[in-house]
C-alpha cells in the first residue's frame, strides 16, 4: 500500500486536490471539489488515501456515497484491505402490514448508528436512498445506550422494562441478538451486534458477575466487568407512543370508508391494546419519532462527504422516491394512513442540498454535466484500468515486457506467498525478476517490478507517473476473498459433538435427573430467605411429599430427563434418600460398560482393517487450494486439516460432514478428492439426482481446469454409447473422478483402483443403495457430506464410531436472510414480487400442490403481468 501511496502523492493534480479539501475542512468551506478519470482500483486507493490525509482534522467519520449495493460491499472490503475501519449502512425495506419479520438489517444499521456515536469506524459506506431514510434521532439513540459494570445495582423490575423499551424480546432461552430471559438471579441478554449473549448473575440487586456465553451450549465462557446495552431494534415503542398511536389509528377508523380497511386497523388496535410487538409500527414512522431524522443528521454540518458516480447516484434516488410514492399511494387509496404522516423519507432535493453544502468531493470515471451544483475546484488524474491475469500468464509477461520498454514502475497482486513463489519463478525464465515484498513491508524502489500478496484490490495504471498495479486474483473476485477485509471472530475451541448437542432449558413441570437424588419434577425457581440473606433455589419435587431446594449455582447436577413415559406423565419419581437410585445406577452402568466393550472392540477392528495412507501434501495440491477464489472459513479449514489427517492415517476414513445449503461442504470434498487422484487412485461422487450430478461435474470441471485430473458423469443425462465409453474408461484408469447417481453401484460399474467414495445427502438413498455402497466403499477412504443426518448416522458420529466434522459459519460474503411470516395476502405478495423484479432479482414461489398450480400461474400472473413466468414440479 506504501508503494501505491507514495506514487500518488507524486501525482501533482492529487497534491492540490489535498491542498483544496484540506482548505475546504478547515475553512467549512461549503461546496465540494471533483474529480474524474479514475477507474475502479485507483477509485478505492485515492479514497483510502484521501482519508489517511484527513484524518488529523476529522473527528467524524467520512460519509462516502455509491450508487449501489454491491460497490457499497467493495468499497467496504476495499478499503478494510487497506487499512481503514468502513461500516456499510444498509437500506431498509419499511413493512407497512402486519407481518412478522426478520430484523437482521435493523440490527446492522443500529451498529453502523452507534459506531458514529463511539468513533469506532473512520467511513460510513451507504447509498443514497439508505441515507435518505429515516431512522431513530441521534438523541433518541444516545438515550438508548445503557452501560452495567460488575458490582452496579440494578433494579430487576426496571432493567426488563428498559430491555422491553428498547425493543428486546423475552424469550424462555435466549439463542439470537435481540432477545433477553429471565431465570431467578440469573438475565442473559443478547445485545445487537455483540459477539455472544452476555449472563449477568444477581445478588440481591447487586451485579455479582457477568460473562460471556455460547448460545448452543449455554454455558458460560469468559468473564467481562461490563455490558453495553444497545437499542434491539429502530422504531422504539413506550407507552407514551403507544397513546399517540392510539390516537392516530381511532381518526383514521373514523375516516376510512372500507369495510376491509377498518377490519385492518381495528388489528393494530388491538395489538396496542394488549401491548403486542407491532409489526406493522413502520408505517407510523412519522408519528413514532416526529422529529424525522436520516442518515446524515448523525453528521454535522462540516462533515466530509464522498459521493462515487454523482449522477448513477441522483438517478438511484429518483427511481426510490418514485417506487416509494408508488408503495404509499396504495396505503392512501386504501385509508390505512392519513396523508399527513405518510412521510418515510427525505428526498432528492434534500440530497443535492446535502452535496452542495458540505466539504466533499464527488469523484467520476468521466466528464459529465451537473448543472445544478457549484464546485470549489475540478481536478483530473488520468488512470486505466488493467485486464485480470488470473488465468492468462502469457497476457502477463507480454504486458510486463512492454511495460518496462515503457519505463513503467510494476507491482504484481497474488493471492498468496506461494503463488508469489511460483510467479516469480516462471518470470526467471522470460528474463524478468522481480522481489517478493510481504504487504507490511518496506518497499524496493529500485525494482521495475515488485509482486506482493495478500491485498486485493482491482488493476489500474498511473498513466503520468508510470505506475501499474496487475492483480492476479480470478476475475470477479476482487475484494470478495480479502483476508485482510474480514474480522474474524474470535475462535473457540469445541469439538463438532459439542456444536451439535444443544441445552435444553426447563419448563415448569419437566422431569429432571439429579446425579445424587434421581429422577424429580421441576416446579420452577423460588426466592428463599434464611437467616437474613435471599437467594434463588431450584425447588424439585420427588416421591412423596419430597421436596428438594437446589442453590441455582448448582445447576450442572441436575439434567432435563429425556428418557421413555417423559411425555406422558406416567413417569416415576425417585424417592430422596433411598436405596432404589443408587441400584438404578449400578444397573445403568453396568449395561453402559458392555456396551462400551461392543463399541471398543468395533472400533478396533475398524483400527485394524488395512487401508491406504494418502500422501502429506505437496506443491501441486497447495496450488489447487490457492485457486479457490474465495475466502475460506474457520469451520471449512478445520475440517479441511480433519478430513487430510484421516487420509494420511493407514486405516480406512469414514467421516461425516455436516454443514448447511452453501457453507462450503464441496470445496472440503473437492480437496479430499484432489488428494486421492494425487495418489494414482480414483474417486467416485454419489449423488442422489441428476441435477445435483451435473451441478457437481459442471463444478468438477471450473475447480479442476489446469490440472491433470480427468473427470466424468454417469447418470441418466448421459446415452447408452456415452454409458458404454464411460464403464470402458473407468476399468483401465482412464477415469480419475466419477461422479454420477444410484447408476454407479450397478454391477457393471467397475473401478480400476478405487481410493475414495464420497457420498453427498446420505438420506435420500434407499437401504438397498446403502448395502450397495458399504460393498463399493469397504476398505476405501469414505467421506459423507449432508445438511440433514439421519438419526442412525448422526448417532453414530455423536457417540464416536464414526468421525464427524461441522460447518456452522456461513460464508463472507452472505448478505441476511429477511423473512416474514403472514397469512395469505394477494396484494402484499404482489408488492414483495415487484420489489424483488425492480431489484434485477429472481422469485420463487412454491407451492405444495401440483393440481392447483395452473390456478397459482394465473394470480402470479396477475400480480405481475411483465414478468416471464415458468412452472417446474417434480
Amino acid at each position: 500500500m506504501s508503494r501505491i501511496t507514495e506514487t500518488l502523492l507524486a501525482e501533482r493534480e492529487y497534491r492540490e486536490l489535498m491542498a483544496t479539501l484540506k482548505e475546504q475542512k478547515a475553512a467549512r468551506i461549503p461546496r465540494p471539489a471533483r474529480l474524474i478519470g479514475l477507474c475502479e482500483g485507483a477509485r478505492n486507493v485515492l479514497v483510502a488515501s484521501v482519508l489517511e490525509d484527513l484524518a488529523s482534522q476529522n473527528r467524524e467519520p467520512v460519509l462516502l456515497l455509491v450508487p449501489d449495493e454491491k460497490e457499497a460491499m467493495r468499497a467496504s472490503a476495499a478499503l478494510g484491505a487497506l487499512g481503514h475501519s468502513p461500516v456499510v449502512y444498509s437500506f431498509r425495506d419499511y413493512i407497512f402490514y402486519n407481518i412478522t419479520a426478520s430484523h437482521e438489517y435493523e440490527h446492522e444499521r443500529l451498529a453502523v448508528l452507534t459506531s458514529i456515536l463511539d468513533g469506532t469506524c473512520d467511513v460510513v459506506i451507504t447509498t443514497p436512498d439508505a441515507a435518505m431514510q429515516y431512522t431513530m434521532p441521534k438523541a433518541r439513540l444516545e438515550a438508548a445506550i445503557r452501560r452495567i459494570v460488575l458490582g452496579d445495582t440494578v433494579e430487576l423490575d426496571e432493567l426488563k422494562q428498559f430491555l422491553v423499551r428498547s425493543g428486546y424480546q423475552p424469550v424462555d432461552m435466549v439463542d439470537g441478538p435481540g432477545q433477553y430471559s429471565v431465570r431467578g438471579g440469573i438475565v442473559d441478554i443478547y445485545p445487537p451486534g455483540s459477539e455472544y449473549p452476555v449472563r449477568m448473575e444477581l445478588f440481591g440487586d447487586d451485579v455479582d458477575s457477568m460473562g460471556t456465553f455460547d448460545i448452543l451450549s449455554q454455558r458460560r465462557m469468559e468473564p467481562i466487568d461490563e455490558i453495553r446495552l444497545t437499542p434491539a431494534r429502530e422504531l422504539l415503542i413506550d407507552s407514551e407512543t403507544r397513546s399517540r398511536l392510539r390516537k392516530t389509528i381511532l381518526a383514521q377508523i373514523k375516516k376510512c370508508r372500507s369495510e376491509h380497511s377498518r377490519d385492518l386497523l381495528s388489528v393494530e388496535l388491538e395489538a396496542i391494546a394488549a401491548e403486542a410487538d407491532l409489526k406493522f409500527s413502520d408505517k407510523y414512522l412519522s408519528v413514532i419519532y416526529p422529529e424525522k431524522s436520516c442518515l446524515l443528521d448523525y453528521f454535522s454540518s462540516g462533515a466530509f462527504i464522498l459521493c462515487e458516480e454523482y449522477a448513477a447516484c441522483a438517478e438511484r434516488l429518483k427511481s426510490y422516491e418514485w417506487h416509494q410514492k408508488q408503495a404509499i399511494s396504495s396505503l392512501l387509496e386504501d385509508g390505512l394512513i392519513a396523508s399527513s404522516l405518510a412521510d418515510y423519507g427525505k428526498w432528492q432535493d434534500d440530497f443535492h442540498f446535502a452535496i452542495g453544502s458540505h466539504p466533499g468531493l464527488l469523484i467520476d470515471a468521466f466528464m459529465s454535466s451537473i448543472t445544478d451544483m457549484r464546485f470549489a475546484a475540478m481536478f483530473s488524474i488520468q488512470t486505466k484500468q488493467t485486464v485480470c491475469y488470473s488465468e492468462n500468464f502469457e497476457l502477463l509477461i507480454e504486458d510486463l515486457l512492454s511495460y518496462k520498454k515503457s519505463d513503467f514502475k510494476v507491482l504484481i497482486l497474488c493471492e498468496n506467498e506461494i503463488m508469489a513463489k511460483n510467479l516469480a519463478a516462471m518470470m526467471i525464465e522470460h528474463d524478468l525478476t522481480a522481489p517478493i515484498l510481504p504487504p507490511d513491508a518496506p518497499t524496493a524502489k529500485d525494482a521495475d517490478i515488485s509482486i506482493t500478496y495478500g491485498l486485493n484490490i482491482a488493476g489500474f495504471e498511473w498513466i503520468l507517473s508510470r505506475f501499474a498495479v496487475l492483480s492476479t486474483y480470478p476475475a470477479g473476485t476482487a475484494y470478495a476473498s480479502s483476508r485482510l477485509a474480514k474480522k474474524k471472530k474470535k475462535a473457540t475451541k469445541k469439538s463438532a459433538q459439542e456444536k451439535i448437542m444443544s441445552y435444553a432449558d426447563l419448563s415448569v413441570g419437566d422431569y429432571v435427573v439429579h446425579v445424587n437424588h434421581g429422577i424429580g419434577m421441576f416446579l420452577g425457581i423460588e426466592s428463599v430467605t434464611v437467616e437474613g440473606i435471599t437467594r434463588d433455589y431450584i425447588k424439585l419435587k420427588y416421591a412423596g411429599t419430597d421436596v428438594l431446594f437446589l442453590p441455582c449455582e448448582q445447576l450442572d447436577s441436575i439434567s432435563k430427563y429425556i428418557g421413555a413415559r417423559g411425555e406422558d406423565g406416567t413417569l416415576k419419581l425417585s424417592r430422596m434418600g433411598g436405596a432404589e437410585w443408587t441400584k438404578a445406577k449400578h444397573q445403568v452402568k453396568a449395561a453402559a460398560k458392555e456396551m462400551a466393550k461392543d463399541l471398543i472392540r468395533l472400533y478396533a477392528e475398524r483400527q485394524r482393517r488395512p487401508g491406504f495412507a494418502f500422501y502429506p501434501d505437496d506443491d501441486m495440491q497447495r496450488d489447487f487450494e490457492a485457486a479457490f477464489p474465495y475466502a475460506e472459513t474457520d469451520g471449512q479449514l478445520v475440517a479441511i486439516r480433519e478430513v487430510k489427517r484421516d487420509m494420511e492415517a493407514p486405516r480406512p476414513m469414514d467421516r461425516l460432514l455436516c454443514g448447511d445449503v452453501g457453507f462450503g461442504k464441496t470445496e472440503v470434498a473437492l480437496r479430499a478428492a484432489f488428494k486421492a487422484v494425487e495418489a494414482g487412485k480414483q474417486v467416485a461422487i454419489l449423488v442422489p439426482t441428476t441435477i445435483l450430478a451435473l451441478q457437481h461435474y459442471q463444478t468438477l470441471l471450473s475447480r479442476l481446469r489446469g490440472f491433470p485430473v480427468r473427470c466424468d458423469m454417469l447418470s441418466r443425462f448421459r446415452t447408452l454409447k456415452q454409458q458404454q465409453e464411460t464403464l470402458r474408461r473407468i476399468r483401465r484408469g482412464e477415469v480419475d473422478i466419477l461422479v454420477g447417481t444410484h447408476r454407479i453401484v450397478s454391477k457393471d460399474v467397475a473401478f480400476k483402483d478405487l481410493g475414495l467414495v464420497i457420498i453427498d445427502e446420505e438420506q435420500r438413498f434407499g437401504v438397498a443403495a446403502k448395502e450397495k455402497l458399504r460393498q463399493l466403499a469397504s476398505g476405501v477412504d469414505t467421506l459423507t457430506l449432508t445438511a440433514t443426518p439421519i438419526p442412525r448416522t448422526l448417532n453414530m458420529a455423536m457417540s464416536g464410531i464414526r468421525d464427524m466434522s461441522v460447518l456452522e459459519e456461513a460464508p463472507n460474503d452472505r448478505v441476511p436472510v429477511q423473512t416474514y411470516v403472514l397469512e395469505y395476502d394477494e396484494v402484499i405478495l404482489g408488492e414483495a414480487i415487484k420489489k424483488e423484479l425492480r431489484r434485477g432479482g429472481q422469485v420463487f414461489y412454491l407451492h405444495n400442490r401440483v393440481e392447483s398450480m395452473p390456478d397459482i400461474l394465473a394470480s402470479v400472473s396477475q400480480m405481475a403481468p411483465d414478468a416471464h413466468i415458468a412452472v417446474a414440479h417434480g
